[in-house]
């Protein structure tokens, strides 16, 4: 399996998400600030009750969907920068090996 990542990319991508999940979480959370004017709005307690529980039973699927917006941003962007930081590594040690290679090496000496 080779992996093609393109760091530049996925943060643009990640920046985009971010910007799109800004409204979604914004109406979630005002949610219970709306609720009170639907609950008065209806002048019937059968309604309001059936609202209010509506709400409380879709609170958590409503949680779960910001909780995972924010879990997949920040594990995209964590295996992003530990990609990258793999790669810088990784190019480090290339370097230090071609060099001590070079530094051992008859050939190089007489070509510097």
């Amino acid at each position: 399996m080779q992996w093609q990542l393109h760091p530049e990319g996925i943060k643009t991508v990640l920046d985009r998400t971010r910007s799109a999940a800004i409204p979604v979480v914004t109406a979630f959370d005002g949610l219970s600030d709306s609720l009170d004017p639907a609950i008065t709005g209806s002048q019937s307690s059968a309604i309001a009750s059936a609202v209010v529980e509506f709400f409380e039973a879709q609170s958590p699927v409503l949680q779960s969907i910001t909780d995972r917006i924010s879990a997949g941003v920040y594990g995209a962007s964590a295996a992003t920068a530990a990609y990258e930081q793999g790669d810088q590594e990784m190019a480090a040690t290339l370097m230090q090996a071609t060099s001590a290679v070079m530094a051992d090496s008859p050939t190089f000496e007489e070509e510097r």
